[in-house]
């Protein structure tokens, strides 16, 4: 049986600043620059790089905030819940 992801609230651009992303706990993040892109968790200090056009799905703190300021252009971030 697929994954089904269903999206909880828009999209913000992580590139433009640091953002909560609706405290949510789990988001969808897609780097839509040509070169890699730097994502970082602001409260754990932890990071992730994404590739040119990759998505992943990453699972934080709901207050936390994700920064990709470091980007070369727009890393999108959206709100998303899962059901198995």
């Amino acid at each position: 049986m697929p994954s089904i992801l269903k999206p909880t609230g828009v999209a913000v651009d992580i590139q433009a600043g640091a953002d909560s992303v609706q405290d949510a706990g789990l988001v969808s993040v897609v780097n839509t620059a040509n070169t890699p892109a730097l994502v970082v968790d602001v409260a754990s200090g932890f990071n992730i790089w994404l590739a040119a056009g990759e998505r992943v799905f990453m699972e934080k703190d709901h207050a936390s905030q994700l920064d990709g300021t470091a980007g070369a252009s727009s890393i999108y971030a959206s709100p998303v819940a899962y059901k198995a």
